[in-house]
């Protein structure tokens, strides 16, 4: 046998090896053990070079990436971490935040070894006794990511990092960035409401105590279940919302990112909005087309400017990658906002505005460059003060959305309706232009199809609506089977994505067919954002969990020259 043995290692550690792996470019390999050790050789000579404790279970496999010249150890500990030369720890990722059919299982049932077959999309697990087969769904969660309490509004920005933030019912914003080394994982800052100190700008600023029913969320139609996961049986109307012991500080309702001002604004139940913006004394070099490019590419790109060879490992460092305050809230409502809407410069004004409106049917018209009330709408047919002269609407205002083609924004109501309105900076331009009516419920979403130029409405009555461009008619009526919770475009196919209950459903714009189903959450999805730039779609729901879904690709797209 031409196979001679050249040396032997006794007694190496005290506990028992569990992987083996090898580093070409250092020629030498690699020992895991069951206490999560992990130790280089010397090929050549078998002599010990390193050694490192960074597992916390036992070490299942090791891999070398040739191109990168980077070593990945994994565990069952739910950790992977990448090893530069010398045993540096590059990045550790805990893998168990995206592949959640592993977290249904207690721990008595931990995965052991796991093997992929590329050939059938299989993958194949297995704990003390038992074989797991899971097969890959195309359109199934590419990433899961945990949060605390139930989460009710969700935006991003990609203009140079890409960022997702998230506001609970507990008054908890969280910032979300994706990590250089893994388009699937993604590491999180929370910032409290409590922790905050802001500058109060508006009506009630001043006011030193508020009434404590002003404290309370509204009584709404669809309230949250006291357990989760009952969907499937049907969706809970009517019910009372469960009680809190929280008086202080009430949850977050909505938000929207503006990439103009770098500035998150988050609406609250107690009719606050707060502006969140990040801190400018940390700034640098940021790649304008890191994020334009796919997840192999980018990861691809991230190796070798995390690499210790390269130079400039710092170029990605900036203001989003540090602080994150809260110096101002707007105060001009005195219940829950729901309904946010930002017109811009781009739009061609002089300034950056921001509209709301909420559960006490009020519009609000701010200057974000400024912080200040600058409006709040008045019936121009009401000429003496009346309760009923600052009402927008019979019902309370659910959502809200800026039309910049038409210069005109639309909000919907409890009580079926959508109502247009011109855009202007004071009441007198704000002219009613139509009611569009026919949903038999709630309607609680409104957005403009920019693709299409017409406006796209989702309700309670399990309807989602496209309306015609001039005038207040319903071209087309979709029936979705299920309570529509919120609704985003795509900007790229035109397609509509609808949150029904606890499922995304994408609808194609032109037949109204159901093109891609999404499933996944386990109670009421809250919000859906399209992320162009990574061709993915994020949601949230009152399961406590985000999910990231890849979105529908449309073969021969009509739209693609203008996306």
């Amino acid at each position: 046998m031409a196979m001679l043995k050249q040396f032997s290692v006794r007694d190496c550690h005290q506990r028992s090896i569990t992987a083996l792996g090898f580093n070409t470019a250092r020629r030498e390999f690699l020992t895991g053990f069951e206490d999560g050790m992990i130790k280089w050789w010397d090929l050549d000579s078998g002599h010990l070079s390193q050694s490192a404790a960074e597992h916390s279970g036992m070490v299942t496999q090791i891999l070398y990436w040739t191109e990168t010249k980077l070593v990945f150890s994994s565990s069952n500990d739910g950790t992977l971490i990448v090893w530069t030369s010398g045993a540096v720890v590059l990045d550790k990722i805990r893998i168990s935040n995206f592949v959640d059919t592993f977290q249904d299982y207690d721990d008595s049932l931990q995965i052991k070894k796991l093997t992929c077959l590329p050939e059938t999309n299989h993958v194949i697990g297995s704990t003390r006794n038992q074989m797991i087969v899971w097969k890959y769904h195309n359109a199934g969660c590419v990433t899961i990511l945990h949060a605390k309490h139930p989460l009710e509004c969700l935006s991003y920005t990609g203009k140079k990092l890409l960022l997702l933030f998230t506001g609970d019912s507990s008054g908890i914003v969280v910032k979300w960035k994706r990590n250089d080394l893994s388009p699937f994982t993604y590491s999180k800052e929370s910032y409290n409401m409590e922790d905050t100190r802001p500058e109060r700008r508006g009506l009630r600023s001043l006011l030193q105590k508020q009434v404590t029913e002003q404290n309370k969320r509204p009584q709404s139609r669809i309230q949250r279940p006291g357990t989760a996961g009952i969907l499937r049986n049907g969706i809970i109307l009517n019910n009372q919302r469960l009680p809190t012991t929280r008086t202080k500080f009430c949850g977050y309702t909505k938000s929207l990112f503006t990439d103009e001002m770098d500035l998150l604004v988050m609406a609250t139940e107690n009719g606050d909005i707060f502006l969140w913006e990040f801190d400018d004394s940390v700034t640098g070099p940021v790649h304008e087309d890191t994020f334009l490019l796919d997840d192999e590419q980018h990861l691809k790109i991230l190796m070798k400017e995390n690499s210790p060879n390269t130079e400039e490992s710092g170029g990605l460092i900036n203001k989003h990658l540090a602080g994150f305050t809260c110096k101002k809230v707007l105060a001009g409502h005195f219940k829950a906002v729901t309904a946010l809407a930002v017109v811009g410069k781009e739009h061609g004004f002089s300034t950056v505005y921001l509209l709301s409106g909420g559960w006490d049917r009020r519009l609000c018209l701010w200057d974000l460059l400024t912080c200040t009330l600058i409006e709040t709408f008045c019936r121009p047919e009401l000429d003496n003060w009346s309760e009923q002269r600052e009402i927008a609407c019979d019902g309370v205002i659910m959502d809200m959305c800026y039309c910049p083609k038409r210069q005109e924004f639309a909000y919907s109501s409890s009580n079926g309706n959508i109502y247009i309105r011109h855009f202007g900076a004071v009441s007198s331009e704000m002219t009613l232009v139509d009611i569009l009516r026919g949903h038999e419920a709630e309607v609680t979403s409104v957005v403009w199809h920019n693709l299409k130029d017409k406006w796209i409405t989702g309700s309670e009555d399990g309807t989602i609506r496209i309306w015609s461009e001039e005038g207040a008619q319903c071209e087309r009526i979709l029936h979705t089977k299920g309570v529509v919770m919120c609704i985003c475009i795509d900007q790229i196919n035109g397609c509509m994505v609808a949150g029904v209950q606890d499922t995304i459903r994408v609808y194609d714009p032109e037949s109204l067919l159901q093109v891609q189903s999404n499933v996944g959450h386990t109670d009421l999805i809250r919000s859906i954002v399209h992320i162009p730039e990574m061709k993915q779609y994020a949601s949230i729901s009152w399961d406590r969990t985000v999910r990231l879904w890849k979105a529908y690709y449309k073969a021969n797209n009509p739209y693609s020259s203008n996306a």
